[in-house]
């Protein structure tokens, strides 16, 4: 998308790499960032048009939410990077569940080595816990926690 944005502006754009995050499926690839490459002098006009792109409201209409958020005085609760706790949070819980991915509240906030930590701590105690000692499955659960607390107060 951002690529195309680029290249639609006469700005050469890469993004090595981009291939292997398919590899992961839809959501498992979100947790990842792939850098994007252009050329030094294109690179403020590259900048400039992706910020404008994500800031722009749709066909000239206002966010519906915002609009209800100034009524009320309200703000969506979110980070200085933009990031959501409860995105962090429902990412931490779900994911080891759905495809053993630990560690994906810290992915999401972009703290990997502690993402990769909780990872390593989940599905290592998840395989101990099977091969074992079903004891073991209580790191997993540490993993779990670690991650909800983690996140939260990293986003």
């Amino acid at each position: 998308m951002i690529l195309s944005l680029l290249r639609e502006n006469g700005i050469e754009a890469s993004a090595p790499g981009n291939a292997h995050s398919g590899l992961l499926g839809g959501m498992a690839a979100s947790a990842l960032s792939v850098p994007i490459h252009v050329a030094d002098e294109d690179a403020e006009r590259a900048r400039e048009l992706v910020a404008a792109y994500f800031d722009a409201p749709t066909d000239g209409e206002v966010d519906e939410r915002e609009e209800l958020e100034e009524d009320r005085g309200e703000q969506t609760p979110t980070s200085s990077s933009g990031k959501k706790k409860s995105v962090a949070i429902a990412a931490a819980i779900v994911f080891p569940g759905m495809c053993g991915l630990f560690g994906a509240g810290h992915f999401y906030a972009g703290r990997m080595p502690v993402g990769f930590a909780l990872l390593a701590l989940g599905l290592g105690s998840a395989i101990a816990a099977f091969m074992v000692e079903p004891m073991f499955a209580i790191g997993s659960a540490v993993a779990i926690i670690a991650d909800v607390i983690g996140a939260t107060r990293a986003v």
